[in-house]
């Protein structure tokens, strides 16, 4: 014969806030990204150095430009450099220079896309400050577009489809001038 056996309010309440706790906790480290501890550029191995572009690459771009959609920073710069674009991705880290005005670079992944016109799209997302990694959120320090005659400078990631834009009717105005 089997026995019935009742729980208690108290332990019932107990076990489930243990399960809200632990459904939190799992939530919580799928969803979170790896993190690399704050190091220099230069102790990282060319695998450590891979899987933090490879984690700018997977971004989702709303992270660094609260207008653009969720998709991973990567298929959004493909998308709007253009199918046949080709995108090249480094690390990048300095010191300060005279050229910068004397304020040292922040150690960036920098993504170059060069498209089949000649232009290029070039964006540097900071992952840290000047020598470092890992010691702040990601954030775009830089991105402009380029051509052999012109450099647009851009304030927000969200511009760059207007820029682009530009740059085509700026280049068919000159091709007619000619």
């Amino acid at each position: 014969m089997i026995k019935a056996t009742t729980i208690s309010p108290w332990r019932m309440t107990l076990v489930m806030v243990l399960v809200m706790f632990l459904a939190t906790i799992l939530a919580s480290q799928a969803s979170a990204q790896v993190a690399l501890p704050v190091t220099t550029p230069q102790s990282l191995t060319d695998v450590q150095v891979g899987a933090l572009i490879e984690q700018v690459k997977q971004m989702p771009v709303s992270r660094l430009d609260r207008g653009l959609p969720r998709v991973s920073f990567a298929k959004w710069l493909q998308a709007e450099a253009g199918p046949d674009a080709r995108i090249s991705w480094v690390l990048r880290y300095a010191k300060a220079t005279d050229t910068d005005g004397g304020r040292d670079f922040p150690t960036c992944v920098e993504a170059d896309a060069m498209m089949e016109t000649g232009r290029s799209i070039v964006i540097l997302i900071g992952v840290g400050r000047p020598g470092k990694i890992g010691d702040r959120k990601a954030f775009v320090y830089r991105a402009d577009l380029l051509d052999q005659q012109d450099s647009i400078g851009l304030n927000h990631l969200r511009d760059i489809p207007a820029a682009l834009s530009r740059f085509q009717r700026t280049a068919s105005h000159s091709e007619v001038v000619r």
